[in-house]
């Protein structure tokens, strides 16, 4: 009896050590707040900057070769031998490559406000131009509106498009693809939203629920919609949502 109780006890404890190995290499979250430079970027390039710690995840923004203090307050995960961290920069937050990281040292250079993108200096007699792409919808006068949403059990990332109707998908398998977005409804008190789109291997229907409380699993921040998506009528996962205005 005391020799089935010791090899009991052995497998548990064998167990919750390689538990926390694992929860080791997925999340580590510090209480510190520190700022950070972008480093082996060559002059002209940028570091992109996206929504999800994965590399099919959707860019937030360009980040210039030389741009410093971009704020880090904890949150970071690891995949294999990449390390991701969520960073602030000029009002934008989404994850970098901490390879492309160095603490910054505030006995350096002068910090100068940078711009994600350069643009020509404007003379007295230029107007400032916009792709039509970055303006609102000229013949609605609406802006344009994406539900991005995402996980991270495994990552994926999924943008509706509710301005051009279209859903880009963005799994961790490697498999991406666009397609159309057929149809979208509220139910009657406006807490559920049902979309749809595409058909056979890349139908997708996503239904949208109202908390407020939604979280990834990798910081505290709290989405408004809970997501739970269907794709070719098999894979299901689930996540968090929010809507971005262009």
């Amino acid at each position: 009896m005391k020799k089935i109780l010791r090899s009991f006890l052995l497998i548990i404890t064998f167990s919750c050590i390689q538990v926390a190995s694992a929860a080791s290499d997925i999340k580590t979250v510090d209480t510190t707040s520190e700022n950070f430079d972008v480093i082996n970027i060559k002059q002209g390039s940028s570091l992109k900057m996206r929504m999800w710690p994965n590399l099919t995840s959707e860019v937030v923004v360009a980040i210039p070769h030389n741009a410093q203090a971009l704020t880090y307050k904890g949150s970071k995960v690891k995949q294999g031998e990449k390390i991701w961290k969520k960073v602030y920069w000029n009002n934008n937050k989404g994850w970098v490559n901490a390879k492309y990281l160095r603490q910054h040292n505030d006995t350096t250079t002068p910090i100068v406000k940078q711009q994600p993108t350069p643009s020509t200096p404007l003379t007295k007699t230029q107007a400032p131009t916009k792709k039509p792409s970055e303006t609102t919808n000229t013949q609605t006068n609406e802006k344009h509106t994406i539900l991005a949403c995402g996980g991270s059990t495994p990552f994926w990332s999924v943008h509706m498009d509710l301005t051009d109707k279209k859903i880009l998908v963005n799994l961790q398998d490697g498999k991406s693809f666009t397609t159309p977005l057929n149809n979208r409804k509220w139910d009657v008190n406006k807490n559920e939203m049902l979309i749809t789109g595409g058909e056979d291997q890349q139908a997708i229907k996503a239904i949208l629920s109202k908390t407020n409380t939604c979280t990834d699993g990798l910081t505290t921040l709290k989405y408004p919609f809970s997501a739970n998506l269907t794709i070719g009528n098999t894979k299901k996962i689930r996540g968090c949502c929010r809507t971005i205005q262009k």
